[in-house]
C-alpha cells in the first residue's frame, strides 16, 4: 500500500512540475493572420512537402520555442496583420486551433497587446516596448574589417580541436 501511495505521490508531483502553468487562448479577429516566432520555419534539408511559410495557418501543431529554436533562430514574439502582438521575455509554446492562438508558458501569462491596426503597427509596438533600437550606428570598424566569430562558425559543438582548426584557417 505504501508503494502505491508513494508512486501516486511521485506521479502527481512530476505532473505538476512539468505542466504548463499559464495557458491563454487568443481568439482571432476577422481576417487576422499571425507571423513570427521563427526567422525561418524550416531547417536546411527539410523535405519540400514539409515546408510551411508564414503567416501561420488556422491550424498548426504545437511549437515549443524552449526546445525547438531552429538553430537559435527563434524569438518569443508573434505579431498579427491587425495590429496585435504577443511577447514574452522567455520562450513559450504555441499552437493554432481554428484560427485561435493558444499560448503555453511555464513562466508568465502572455497577453495580446493592441498596438494599432496593421502588421507594421504590431511590430513597432512590440519593438518599442521590448527591444527598442538604440539609435546609435555601430562602430565603423564593424563595416570596414572582417568579423571573426567562432560561435557562428562552430555553433554549439565547440571543442579544442575545432577551435584550433578555426584559428588556423583564419590565419
Amino acid at each position: 500500500m505504501k508503494k502505491i501511495n508513494l508512486t501516486l505521490l511521485l506521479l502527481i508531483l512530476a505532473t505538476s512540475l512539468f505542466a504548463e502553468k499559464f495557458v491563454l487562448e487568443i481568439k482571432p479577429l476577422s481576417g487576422e493572420k499571425w507571423y513570427g516566432a521563427y526567422t525561418a520555419k524550416a531547417f536546411c534539408g527539410t523535405p519540400l512537402k514539409n515546408l510551411t511559410f508564414q503567416p501561420y495557418q488556422a491550424n498548426e501543431k504545437k511549437k515549443d520555442l524552449s526546445t525547438d529554436n531552429r538553430a537559435n533562430q527563434a524569438a518569443p514574439v508573434l505579431i498579427s496583420n491587425l495590429g496585435r502582438y504577443l511577447w514574452s521575455n522567455h520562450p513559450f509554446a504555441f499552437e493554432m486551433k481554428d484560427g485561435s492562438v493558444i499560448i503555453y508558458s511555464d513562466v508568465e501569462k502572455v497577453e495580446a497587446v493592441v498596438a494599432g491596426k496593421t502588421l507594421r503597427d504590431a511590430y513597432l509596438g512590440a519593438m518599442n516596448a521590448n527591444f527598442p533600437a538604440s539609435g546609435k550606428t555601430p562602430e565603423l570598424l564593424m563595416f570596414k574589417m572582417p568579423q571573426y566569430n567562432m560561435w557562428i562558425e562552430l555553433n554549439y559543438n565547440q571543442d579544442q580541436q575545432k577551435v584550433l582548426k578555426y584559428a588556423s584557417d583564419v590565419i
